[in-house]
């Protein structure tokens, strides 16, 4: 594994460990450890709130190693994701209206709906809303990522019991994790008078910030606090086994976890196992961060250009109300000349009501025609674009920014199905192959040797015969300047027929090693 990947690796869990070190201690009176923890009590709320992300693009970098896509990357230099208004009700339903825009184009609506049964997503210049299952995508994750707070506010939905046991265990085990995490470097506390929905409210501020270098720092610190607790570590292995424990049989069976001790001695014993196996685990790992510390890749990963800035605000019950916060990403290897990205500043903010308050969510209305998994999974990309409204901000974007229904593959002279060249140098391509990568199917007929297929993108039905140079295009005879021939399985036809036929271009290039690629598009 290179450099790179290790830098990239080390690069998010970074942004992820970020987002959690607020702190455990109490600062001025204010709990940190109770705040963070209160948020897992939260079941039903509504909010709105926008992010946006700028990227600082190494365009010249970019150019040289992708010329075909320096000029669609510049769509994605900043990107504002808003939520207009989002509402979940603690059953698993959620409401969400917003919208997101890239680069200087307009705004493309969206709406997502989901309840225990189903996920609608409504796309402005989708004339249909896209229809998934909860089987297929889960639900709860989107809740999760769209309001902040709500990772685990209706787990397992379905089930009442089952989703109050994963609340109670999330919250005992989470206590200990959370409660060893040290605070930031800067961290400030006050009262502040903000709005939220248009309501100003007096609320606790929490101001912190935090760089990559002391992160890099804190890790350790952290690690070494649960290590010093050996106590709080057993009682959090023993709130776990009893919880599992307290499982009926086939909920266990179907998380896949074996028998569990249940009396008291069995339990006592089997924690005490796990505290052997465990700790010196996390005690390896410690020693494995200090022995890292010491190379200067630790110091690449953990960063000062990682910053940041965070203004989370709180009710009197220790409920998140409103955030502010900036997030900036620019390590000093991101100035190296290759690196493709210069800096990415993430910038987000929410206001959040109705905290546990009364919250309706209606049950998802599926219209008659909605595109499905499946619908999805059989369209071509053309497909798609031609069902767009050719008027919406999306059909422009994705038509003629992104240019995703044009296609492109590449065949070898050596590898896979080859494309073949005869002694003049006209070159041959295998005809099945050749359309399965256009997205065509073919029929084959092999009493008479003849090959049938519709053309989906240029909507042309075409017929082929193995031995002739004769074709029929929409009913229409032509003839090609070769004939089509078959090589062992496969059948053969001159390039110049069939792109010239298919309005596809190719080139031919050759490589050092004496393979030669046939690269073909179709600008459509």
């Amino acid at each position: 594994m290179g450099k790179r990947r290790y830098r990239k690796i080390g690069l998010w869990l970074s942004m992820m460990l970020v987002v959690v070190l607020v702190g455990c201690q109490a600062v001025f009176g204010l709990n940190l450890d109770g705040m963070l923890l209160k948020q897992l009590e939260v079941r039903s709320l509504e909010q709105s709130g926008k992010l946006d992300i700028e990227l600082d693009l190494n365009d010249k970098a970019i150019a040289e190693d992708e010329p075909g896509i320096a000029q669609a990357l510049g769509l994605f230099k900043k990107m504002t994701f808003t939520i207009d208004h989002a509402a979940t009700d603690g059953t698993g339903r959620l409401d969400m209206k917003g919208s997101v825009t890239f680069g200087g184009k307009g705004a493309i609506p969206l709406e997502l709906h989901t309840d225990e049964k189903s996920v609608r997503l409504d796309i402005g210049g989708l004339k249909q809303p896209i229809v998934m299952t909860t089987d297929s995508l889960n639900a709860e994750v989107l809740n999760g990522m769209m309001m902040p707070g709500m990772g685990f506010s209706n787990l397992e939905a379905g089930d009442k019991q089952i989703a109050e046991w994963t609340r109670s265990l999330i919250q005992s085990v989470a206590s200990y994790f959370v409660h060893h995490l040290p605070n930031p470097p800067k961290l400030e506390v006050g009262r502040a008078w903000e709005p939220v929905n248009g309501t100003f409210m007096s609320l606790t501020k929490v101001h912190a910030e935090l760089n990559g270098e002391q992160l890099g720092e804190l890790i350790p610190a952290y690690l070494d606090n649960m290590l010093k607790d050996e106590a709080g570590f057993k009682d959090m292995l023993r709130s776990l086994v009893k919880a599992f424990a307290a499982l009926p049989p086939e909920a266990r069976e179907s998380l896949g976890i074996e028998d569990l001790p249940a009396s008291e001695n069995d339990i006592e014993a089997f924690v005490n196992e796990g505290m052997s196996e465990l700790l010196p685990m996390l005690q390896e790992l410690r020693d494995e961060l200090a022995e890292a510390r010491k190379d200067e890749m630790w110091g690449q990963i953990f960063d000062k250009g990682i910053s940041l800035k965070t203004d989370l605000y709180v009710d009197d019950s220790l409920f998140l109300r409103k955030t502010d916060t900036e997030l900036v990403i620019s390590p000093a290897y991101f100035a190296e000349p290759d690196f493709p990205i210069r800096s990415i500043r993430i910038h987000g903010s929410a206001d959040i009501w109705n905290v546990n308050g009364d919250v309706t969510v209606q049950p998802v209305d599926i219209p008659e025609g909605a595109l499905t998994e499946k619908d999805l999974e059989s369209m071509q990309a053309y497909d798609f674009v031609r069902s767009l409204d050719s008027s919406s901000v999306l059909y422009d974007l994705l038509k003629n920014d992104l240019q995703i229904d044009d296609q492109s593959f590449e065949i070898s002279s050596e590898w896979g199905i080859p494309f073949v060249k005869d002694k003049n140098g006209k070159a041959y391509v295998p005809v099945r192959y050749s359309l399965e990568q256009l997205g065509d199917k073919i029929i084959y007929t092999h009493e008479t040797k003849e090959i049938r297929f519709a053309d989906g993108a240029s909507g042309q039905e075409i017929v082929f015969n193995i031995g002739s140079a004769e074709a029929y295009v929409n009913g229409q005879k032509a003839t090609l300047s070769s004939a089509v021939y078959q090589e062992g399985p496969y059948a053969y036809i001159a390039a110049d027929d069939l792109f010239g036929i298919l309005r596809a271009e190719y080139t031919i290039e050759e490589s050092g090693n004496g393979e030669s690629v046939m690269k073909v598009k179709r600008d459509l």
